[in-house]
């Protein structure tokens, strides 16, 4: 796999609105996961990979989350039932993106481990279209947003410059656009963890590639690996960035 990891900061992206997600036209995707895997948009229903589980002791939103073992619980959506103009999927030409969830690592990954909220990627064919998680790098725990190129063949790798913690919940924002990669961290009173990363694309975004949309790991060389291990909770897909304030809105649920 060829692999880039790009630094350094540009001017953050456009302000956009406060979020109304019950008549956001920009929302593709919402995951409450309140024992259930259908979006409460658009009904995207994930399947589930290996009878993941729900917690009502650790949750951030309503009354449950899901719970990820680490080892082999995933979700996933074929990327030819996403609906129409869905952000990065075959054919829909939309490269504007953003992935938020609410997250909480039980075991931070052991060095040079990855561990993924969520993905678009196939490791062993041209199918790489993005990868948000989070990653030791030799030592350092980075958030991280993996950007495919040249057709799905190689991939780019952008790093939030924060260290988190293990159980701990973080609101992250994965977003791209035709030109730029932002990613924010905001905690659990929505103040700005570390500061708001942004930075250009070293290389056009591909999304024309084939592949399901996966929840808490990603298929590398047609297994699945690279699994989250703790608890994912109210993900969102936009097909717009999400600006500073509207990530802190988001945290603080004022929507």
């Amino acid at each position: 796999m060829n692999l880039m990891i790009v630094g350094g900061d540009v001017p953050a992206a456009a302000s956009g609105h406060n979020p109304s997600l019950s008549s956001d036209g920009d929302l593709f995707g919402w995951w409450q996961f309140e024992e259930a895997l259908t979006s409460g948009v658009n009904s995207e229903t994930l399947s589930d990979g290996d009878s993941i589980s729900y917690s009502s002791s650790i949750y951030k939103e309503g009354s449950y989350s899901a719970y990820f073992n680490g080892s082999s619980d995933t979700l996933y959506r074929a990327d030819g039932d996403l609906n129409a103009g869905f952000p990065a999927s075959n054919g829909s030409g939309v490269t504007t993106m953003s992935v938020c969830a609410w997250v909480y690592s039980d075991n931070l990954p052991a060095s040079s481990e990855l561990n993924v909220v969520a993905a678009k990627y196939t490791g062993s064919v041209s199918e790489k279209v993005f990868i948000a998680g989070l990653r030791n790098n030799s030592g350092t725990q980075t958030w991280e947003l993996w950007m495919g190129h040249t057709s799905g063949t190689s991939m780019d790798i952008y790093a939030h410059g924060s260290a988190p913690s293990a159980d701990t919940w973080y609101f992250v924002c994965w977003s791209a656009d035709a030109s730029n990669v932002y990613i924010k961290v905001r905690d659990t009173n929505g103040s700005t963890v570390g500061s708001d990363y942004s930075t250009s694309l070293s290389n056009t975004w591909s999304i024309d590639e084939d592949t399901p949309l996966e929840i808490g790991a990603a298929d590398r060389d047609n297994s699945v690996n690279f699994f989250w291990d703790g608890y994912i909770d109210e993900l969102l897909v936009f097909d717009r960035v999400i600006d500073a304030t509207d990530c802190t809105d988001l945290a603080e649920g004022d929507y």
